[in-house]
């Protein structure tokens, strides 16, 4: 169980790392598309028009992958939550079979120090 959960978070942080990339290359493509903008400014309508179309597909995709990232991050911390989780369950039967062993032991010693009295 533990390991599907580590596999699950690796996976969902290499698609975070992805997107994230992919977003910087989407602000450099706008910082270049910016910086160029002075001196390709659209002059026919067609040019407009057409200029109007690339932008609204670039903000559609920014919000597209700005909700993948946030949806990431969320599953992120459902996992990080419920790894954490796990580990504590572990940790504390862990403890307690520590604790049961230890009660068996002095049983048994006290029950060998009796059979050695009587014997």
């Amino acid at each position: 169980d533990n390991k599907i959960v580590t596999k699950k978070l690796n996976k969902i942080l290499k698609e975070n790392d992805e997107l994230k990339a992919n977003n910087i290359s989407l602000s450099e493509g706008l910082e270049s598309l910016e910086s160029d903008s002075g001196s390709d400014i659209p002059t026919s309508e067609e040019e407009i028009l057409e200029m109007t179309k690339a932008l609204r597909a670039n903000k559609l995709l920014l919000k597209q992958k700005h909700f993948d990232m946030q949806k990431s991050d969320e599953m992120n911390a459902e996992l990080n939550i419920r790894f954490e989780l796990e580990h504590d369950g572990r940790v504390r039967a862990q403890t307690e079979i520590e604790k049961e062993r230890m009660i068996l032991q002095n049983d048994l010693e006290s029950k060998t120090g009796e059979c050695v009295k009587k014997s």
